[in-house]
């Protein structure tokens, strides 16, 4: 459990939902993909479909990695014993 709660947790612990959107996109698009190679009756998932949820996987994942490096900016204290001219 420890494990799962770490993969769907940000950098101060918080469940982030990007995160969670990105796994259950994935596990979709795994699903619309595999689906059609064990079940004889189906047809192949319409492009559209997959394009969607893959630039919504895309989207998640990316905006996770540019939160990451804005928080590292934002947890960097401010000197206030500079000189200000």
């Amino acid at each position: 459990m420890k494990f799962i709660r770490s993969m769907i947790s940000d950098e101060r612990g918080a469940v982030s939902s990007k995160r969670i959107i990105a796994i259950v996109c994935v596990f979709c698009l795994c699903t619309i993909m595999f689906y059609p190679i064990f079940c004889d009756s189906c047809r192949t998932p319409s492009e559209f479909i997959v394009d969607a949820i893959k630039y919504i996987t895309m989207v998640s994942l990316g905006s996770t990695s540019v939160d990451k490096f804005s928080m590292k900016e934002q947890e960097q204290p401010i000197n206030s014993n500079e000189n200000i001219n």
